[in-house]
C-alpha cells in the first residue's frame, strides 16, 4: 500500500496531503457534489483504470463507488464545514449522518479494545500479586513448618538426654518410668539398653 501523494489546488496554494486505504474522504465524481466516503480495497476483479492515480472509494448513504482521481478527494476532517455549506439535499445530510455513525462505531471498538487490554493488564497484575501471595505464604509456612520440626527434634533430643540420665541415676519412680518409657518408645528415641534398664 504505497501512500501516493494528493496534490490539491486550493487557492492558488498547493496542499500536500497523504490519503491511504481507510482514510474518510470527499469524492467528486462527474457533476455530483462532493460526497462522503471511505478508501477502500477494491473487489479483485475490478482493475484499477490507467492514467493519473486514484483511490477505489465507497460512498456513504448510497451503495455506490468508484475509483475517484487523487487531486477530486479531499481529507473528510479538514473539509467538513466547507462541504457542509455547499450541498444540504436529504440525501447528502444521511451521508454525513451516515459518516458520523460510522466514525461513532469506529471510536467505540477502539475505546472497547482499550478497555479489554487494561482489564487483562489488570487481571494479569492481580494474577501476579496472588502468585507472588501464595508463593510468600507456602514459603512463610514451608519456614513454620520447619521450624516446628526443628523445635521437635529439639524437644526429642532433651527428652532422651532427660530420660537416659535419669535411668543412669536411677531416680525415676516406676509409675514415671512407665511414663516416661511407653512415649519414649512410641517415639523410637531410646536405645534398646536403655529400654532395658528402664523395665529392671
Amino acid at each position: 500500500d504505497a501512500l501516493p501523494i494528493c496534490k490539491m489546488a486550493d487557492t492558488a496554494v498547493t496542499v500536500v496531503v497523504n490519503l491511504r486505504l481507510g482514510d474518510l474522504v470527499w469524492g467528486k465524481l462527474g457533476r455530483y457534489p462532493p460526497w462522503p466516503g471511505k478508501i477502500v480495497t477494491p473487489p479483485k476483479d475490478l482493475k484499477k483504470p490507467k492514467g493519473k492515480k486514484c483511490f477505489f472509494v465507497k460512498f456513504f448513504g448510497t451503495e455506490d463507488h468508484a475509483w475517484i482521481k487523487v487531486e477530486r478527494l479531499k481529507p473528510f476532517h479538514a473539509h467538513k464545514e466547507e462541504m457542509i455549506k455547499i450541498a444540504k439535499g436529504k440525501r447528502f445530510l444521511q451521508a454525513v449522518d451516515a459518516v458520523e455513525d460510522y466514525i461513532k462505531k469506529v471510536k467505540a471498538r477502539e475505546l472497547a479494545k482499550e478497555q479489554a487490554k487494561d482489564q487483562t493488564s489488570t487481571e494479569e497484575k492481580k494474577r501476579r500479586n496472588s502468585s507472588d501471595e501464595k508463593t510468600k505464604k507456602t514459603a512463610a509456612s514451608e519456614k513454620h513448618k520447619s521450624d516446628g520440626r526443628t523445635k521437635k527434634v529439639n524437644g526429642d533430643i532433651k527428652k532422651k538426654k532427660i530420660l537416659s540420665g535419669a535411668v543412669k541415676k536411677k531416680v525415676l519412680s516406676s509409675a514415671v518410668k512407665k511414663k516416661l518409657l511407653s512415649s519414649a518408645v512410641k517415639k523410637k528415641l531410646l536405645s534398646s539398653a536403655v529400654k532395658k534398664k528402664l523395665l529392671s
